[in-house]
């Protein structure tokens, strides 16, 4: 909790610190020392790698770097509209990120191209637009939801292709009913905690749309001292490490 030491108007509400003192309870004794996890990029980042884990997720071809912006390596390409539009790009950053498109159109997009043609959107008529709304909304009702096992299926392909075991992660499943898509995340989980290390995949009734997480390896960098919990409350009231940006107003005491 913190205790204001002002009156409303002697410290301006965007000050650094509000002149806040916060009363720290006592904390069970924490460990002293902690294992320190770094992602390792390097351990999936070629060519080869790339074309392997767009080739595993549907997308033919091979590798290749734009030649305008050589940043990471690229699959699949948005061609002609005869042709496919997945693609896939894996990109180098510390977790050697994949980002994953399929040639699959989300409910909502369906709805509208489908829609569309059938109304002259240009011509201001609130009607007009009302109309078309209430058809892409009963379009988008009307569309089937994916199934909670689809979405499994499609995230375990997904971690399978980039290199990621599933039984050292932990899946959630957010259904989003309004969207009619389901997204499915698998945390990585190390030493038993959950980190947030997360790849992800979001599906329709048609499939999978898009998929986007990392390919790096987790490595320990060895046993580091912390900070115990008593200790890091202490600090709260030690100008070096106090809240550097306080909004709430000097006035609003229970913070």
């Amino acid at each position: 909790t913190a205790d204001m030491q002002s009156t409303a108007g002697s410290v301006d509400q965007w000050h650094y610190s509000n002149k806040r003192r916060f009363s720290v309870p006592s904390f069970e004794a924490g460990p002293d020392s902690a294992t320190v996890y770094a992602l390792d990029g390097r351990a999936q980042f070629s060519a080869d790698d790339a074309t392997r884990i767009a080739n595993a997720l549907g997308i033919e071809g091979e590798a290749f770097q734009d030649p305008q912006y050589a940043y990471g390596w690229q699959v699949g390409t948005e061609a002609a509209p005869s042709q496919s539009f997945a693609s896939l790009w894996l990109n180098p950053n510390g977790g050697g990120d994949v980002w994953f498109n399929s040639d699959l159109i989300d409910p909502w997009s369906t709805c509208y191209n489908d829609i569309e043609p059938q109304y002259d959107l240009n011509t201001g008529n609130e009607e007009t637009y009302r109309a078309f709304d209430a058809e892409v909304r009963q379009c988008i009702d009307d569309t089937p939801m994916p199934s909670e096992q689809q979405a499994r299926e499609a995230l375990s392909l997904f971690l399978s292709a980039t290199g990621v075991d599933e039984a050292s992660t932990e899946v959630t499943v957010d259904v989003n009913e309004e969207n009619r898509i389901i997204n499915a995340t698998a945390a990585r989980v190390v030493d038993g905690n959950v980190t947030v290390v997360t790849s992800s995949v979001t599906v329709s009734h048609v499939g999978v749309l898009s998929g986007w997480g990392p390919t790096a390896t987790i490595e320990s960098l060895g046993d580091y001292a912390i900070v115990t919990p008593d200790e890091a409350a202490a600090r709260l009231n030690d100008p070096v490490y106090a809240p550097q940006w306080a909004s709430t107003q000097a006035q609003e005491v229970d913070y």
